[in-house]
């Protein structure tokens, strides 16, 4: 169910709700072990779908199951199939040492069915100087170096292949160059508020998300 707008918190904010509600996790992990908490979706080379709406939203065809877009028209029909982007959460180990506060949390948009085109948004740099750098039509996850886990937050509907709205308002996230121990995966979860406050994802493919996220992290030592 969509938040009120009195219940919003803008993330222009530097205190803001995605540090805010990590933190918060975290916090809850060192109460109850990893081990200990229930996980939701499966893992298949990697990925993992989280929730029973996670990676997709209303059909229920294979394609959206997997968090594909739907394949575009091929000139057939009268009118044009409905086009939609697949939004994931990319977590890669740490290097040279695999710690919680060193891995890598990134931002992955597929455009299409073969994942051809795709783009990954991550954070760069370091305190006090963090940006926000996109690549586009990167390898595949998987071949990536240190990669670990990719989760699924939705498969959204887009006006067309190319609708760069998804991609828009996760740039607009405003990075916090201002807390000392905002890292790639607060941004994360500042992003993932963006997109709940403005109903581009239901809060529970959010909170799913970003708790299937921090579960992951958590199994990494802690120092």
């Amino acid at each position: 169910m969509p938040r009120k707008p009195a219940d919003l918190v803008q993330v222009t904010k530097p205190d803001s709700p995605g540090y805010s509600r990590l933190t918060s996790l975290y916090s809850d992990l060192m109460v109850s072990p990893p081990a200990a908490r229930s996980q939701a979706g499966s893992d298949l080379d990697g990925q993992v779908g989280i929730g029973s709406t996670t990676g997709r939203r209303g059909g229920a065809d294979d394609n959206e199951r997997n968090g594909w877009p739907a394949q575009p028209d091929d000139g057939r029909t009268g009118a044009a199939e409905p086009t939609s982007q697949s939004l994931w959460i990319l977590i890669f180990k740490g290097y040279p040492r695999d710690i919680q506060s060193a891995r890598v949390t990134e931002l992955y948009i597929v455009f299409n069915e073969d994942e051809s085109m795709n783009l990954t948004i991550q954070i760069q740099g370091q305190h006090p100087s963090f940006s926000v750098k996109e690549l586009w039509n990167q390898p595949a996850p998987r071949a990536r170096p240190h990669f670990h886990r990719r989760l699924a937050v939705s498969t959204l509907p887009t006006s067309s292949e190319l609708d760069m709205s998804l991609r828009n308002a996760i740039l607009a996230t405003r990075v916090n160059n201002i807390d000392a121990d905002w890292s790639c995966q607060s941004w994360v979860g500042d992003v993932l508020t963006v997109l709940q406050d403005a109903n581009m994802i239901t809060v529970e493919e959010g909170d799913n998300a970003l708790d299937g996220m921090v579960n992951y992290i958590s199994r990494a030592p802690w120092r």
